[in-house]
């Protein structure tokens, strides 16, 4: 059993053994006549055997105050980690949704969708600068999930750039005076039709990205909640 030396009754009672053994020795002393010479020979060998186990002791104690220290610090970095993510996932989403969430949701099932979005080329900078330590996260669905939501998110990018490329050819049409699908020309129908039925993957993508980004909020926010209860035990 571990003795919690932070309580004062421990150390009241191992003062107490302490001058109970003292007590023992002087009555053993009395009881056999030593002289002291004898004596300083007991007392030298019962300070060596304490000295051993005090060392035994301050080496085990060390060790466990510098494991404790390690583990909160590693909790702590992956705490700084899915509150990162977390933080991130939450600039995304309302991102998207102010951007883009209105125009797609907005528009009906077998049409193209009638914007353009400007996308930046590194989209998520939290996720890009941990990805290297997704693996210390020891919760193997949590890594899943945040690889699995971040990899839709790319894939909903790249559907939203064929868009963007789709979108403008059709305007342009539209610009020169093109008659969309009623248009003669087979160039002309083809993008429109093309457009059209990009939509519906520019709709499920959306709509696939919000239900990953929403769970994966709700996880991180669960974990962390976890974590931060086991660091108030730690450091308690």
């Amino acid at each position: 059993m571990k003795i919690d030396w932070k309580d004062k009754t421990n150390w009241v009672g191992a003062v107490f053994v302490i001058f109970f053994f003292l007590f023992l020795l002087n009555r053993i002393g009395n009881y056999f006549d030593l002289d002291k010479s004898t004596w300083a020979g007991w007392v030298q060998a019962i300070g060596s055997i304490v000295a051993i186990f005090a060392a035994i002791y301050i080496s085990q104690y060390q060790h466990q105050s510098d494991r404790k220290r390690d583990v909160i610090a590693e909790k702590n970095q992956l705490l700084r980690l899915m509150q990162s993510l977390k933080d991130e996932l939450d600039v995304v989403k309302t991102s998207f949704a102010l951007s883009a969430g209105d125009n797609i949701k907005s528009t009906p099932d077998g049409e193209g969708v009638p914007f353009y979005m400007e996308l930046s080329d590194r989209p998520f900078m939290v996720y890009s600068s941990y990805v290297t330590q997704i693996g210390i996260i020891p919760d193997s669905e949590l890594r899943r999930d945040i690889i699995a939501t971040y990899t839709r998110f790319n894939i909903f990018i790249l559907t939203l750039k064929i868009n963007n490329g789709m979108f403008n050819r059709v305007d342009g049409w539209l610009r020169d005076g093109a008659l969309m699908e009623k248009s003669e020309n087979p160039i002309v129908q083809k993008d429109f039709r093309d457009w059209k039925a990009h939509g519906n993957a520019v709709r499920q993508g959306y709509s696939a990205c919000v239900d990953a980004c929403d769970g994966l909020i709700e996880y991180l926010k669960k974990s962390i909640t976890d974590l931060q209860n086991e660091l108030k035990i730690d450091k308690g």
